[in-house]
C-alpha cells in the first residue's frame, strides 16, 4: 500500500465519519420533535427565519443590515428558547447537533485548503497500521533503547565493550532516521537474537512513517510463503502481489533473513528486489539478520551476498541476548 492508497482510505473514513455524525444528528432530530411538540413547532419557526433572511437580502440594499438584524437577533431568542425547552425536558442543549471530532476542520480534513492536522495524525497511524509492525511502533523507539542493558566489559579479544559498540550503532541509526529520505542508504543488520535489532529498526521505521513516507515491514519467511501462493494468482488479475508492494514500498524492511527453509525461490526473490530497488528505482530497504556474512553466503549464493555487501551499509550487533538478561 502506497502514500496515495493511505491518503484514499484516510479520505473515505474522514466522509463516512461525517456522514455518521450527519445521521445520528437527523435522528436525535427527529426523536426530540416527537417526544417534544413544543420543539416541532419552534424549529418549524426557525426554519421560516431562514427564508425571511433570503427574502430580506432581495429587497434591496436600503435598509438592509437594520432587516437583517432584527431576524438574526429573532434566530438568536428562538435558539435560547430551544434550549430551555431541552433542558426542561432533560436534553442537552446540543443533543441534536451534529458531532465532529474535529472543530477546526469539521471532519473535512482541511482548512482554507491546506491539510488539518487530524488527517495528518490519522495518515501517520494509517501508516502505522499498514506497516506491518503495528504495536512494536508504539513500543519500540529511539528514547526507550537502553544501552545500560549491554555489558561494559571488553568484548573477546578487543578493547572496546558491546556498550561501546552499541551506542555507535545507536548514534548512527538515529542519524540515519533524521536525514531519512529516499536517498538513505539501505541498511543491513546482523546480530544474533535478542540484540536489539528489531528495536532499532521498529524506531527508524516510526521516523520515515512520521515524516509521511511509505513503509512495509515483511519477515522473510511470511514474504516467501505469500510470494509462492501469489505463484498461482490467475493470469490478468489486478490483485498488487507482494513482490509489488515490496518493490515499490518507499521503505522496505526485511526481518529475519534465513529463518526460512533455503530453495530457489527465495534466493532468486531476495536477489530480484535487493538489486532491483538499489538499481532501478534508488529507494532504501533495511533487512535484519541472525547469520553472519559466511552463512548468508551458504545459504543465498555469492550472488546475493556480494549485492547486500555492495549496496548495503552493514552494521554488527554485538553483545548477549538482552531478552534472557
Amino acid at each position: 500500500m502506497g502514500k496515495r492508497e493511505i491518503s484514499e482510505a484516510v479520505s473515505a473514513r474522514f466522509e463516512e465519519r461525517r456522514q455518521a455524525a450527519e445521521m445520528q444528528a437527523m435522528r436525535r432530530k427527529s426523536e426530540l420533535q416527537a417526544a417534544l411538540p413544543a420543539l416541532a413547532a419552534l424549529d418549524r419557526e426557525r426554519a421560516e427565519t431562514a427564508t425571511e433572511l433570503m427574502n430580506a437580502a432581495f429587497q434591496g440594499r436600503e435598509g438592509l443590515e437594520k432587516r437583517m438584524g432584527a431576524i438574526r437577533e429573532r434566530q438568536k431568542a428562538l435558539l435560547a428558547k430551544r434550549a430551555q425547552i431541552l433542558e426542561k425536558a432533560g436534553y442537552p442543549a446540543d443533543y441534536d447537533a451534529v458531532k465532529r471530532r474535529c472543530d477546526k476542520c469539521g471532519d473535512t480534513g482541511f482548512v482554507d485548503g491546506k491539510m488539518c492536522p487530524c488527517m495528518k495524525r490519522e495518515i501517520v497511524m494509517e501508516g502505522y497500521r499498514r506497516s506491518g509492525l503495528g504495536k512494536l511502533l508504539e513500543r519500540q523507539r529511539f528514547d526507550n533503547f537502553d544501552l545500560s542493558r549491554y555489558s561494559d566489559s571488553p568484548l573477546p579479544g578487543k578493547s572496546l565493550s558491546a556498550r561501546d559498540a552499541m551506542k555507535t550503532i545507536y548514534r548512527d541509526c538515529m542519524k540515519w532516521a533524521q536525514r531519512f529520505s529516499l536517498d538513505a542508504p539501505s541498511l543491513l543488520l546482523i546480530g544474533n537474537t535478542g540484540l536489539g535489532k528489531t528495536h532499532l529498526t521498529s524506531a527508524m521505521a516510526k521516523s520515515a512513517i512520521d515524516k509521511g513516507f511509505d513503509v512495509l515491514y515483511l519477515s522473510v519467511p511470511t514474504m516467501l510463503s505469500r510470494a509462492e501462493k501469489e505463484r498461482f494468482i490467475r493470469e490478468g488479475s489486478e490483485e498488487e502481489t507482494i513482490v509489488q508492494q515490496m518493490l515499490e514500498a518507499e521503505l522496505l524492511i526485511l526481518d529475519d533473513l534465513g529463518a526460512e527453509p533455503s530453495s530457489t525461490l527465495a534466493s532468486s526473490l531476495i536477489y530480484t528486489v535487493v538489486n532491483e530497488r538499489a538499481t532501478v528505482r534508488n529507494l532504501p530497504t533495511i533487512i535484519n539478520t541472525n547469520l553472519d556474512m559466511a552463512h548468508l553466503e551458504r545459504t543465498y549464493g555469492a550472488a546475493v551476498t556480494s549485492r547486500l555487501l555492495g549496496l548495503f551499509k552493514v552494521m554488527h550487533f554485538v553483545g548477549s541476548d538482552l531478552r534472557i538478561n
